[in-house]
């Protein structure tokens, strides 16, 4: 499995942040490569973004929600992923970690995605952190 591992600053107290990380749909606003969030199910959320012009979607299950400590989730459906944002209070207001595990089943698609993918999770993750804090600020 890769990884992707980020560690961003925002000024604002962990509720806050918290409380723009929740909520999930919202989310797809904060970034240019996320085409859609939409619920599916209870706790369960279908993602759908584009790498190198190749559309892949998969649906997220939230696997545990403590406010205002993390959120963390595991993919059911499409590319295997499992992830985190975990949050403490900080100085400047909070520390969020992002933390994110995925694989590809297919190899020929993990192949030519794999060289795009991980870089693109780190700047889909920076670009969501810059916007919600400046929404918060």
């Amino acid at each position: 499995m890769a990884l992707v591992q980020e560690t961003f600053e925002i000024h604002a107290p962990p509720e806050q942040v918290f409380d723009l990380i929740n909520d999930i749909e919202a989310t797809s606003g904060y970034s240019e490569l996320i085409q859609g969030i939409e619920t599916i199910g209870e706790e369960t959320y279908r993602y759908r973004i584009s790498v190198a012009g190749i559309p892949l979607s998969w649906d997220a299950k939230v696997t545990e929600r403590i406010r205002p400590d993390r959120i963390c989730w595991e993919s059911i459906r499409g590319i295997t992923l499992k992830g985190c944002f975990q949050l403490a209070p900080a100085e400047s207001g909070s520390t969020v970690s992002f933390r994110m595990e995925y694989h590809i089943h297919n190899r020929i698609l993990a192949l030519l995605l794999q060289p795009f993918l991980t870089p693109l999770f780190r700047e889909v993750a920076t670009e969501v952190m810059a916007r919600l804090e400046t929404r918060l600020s």
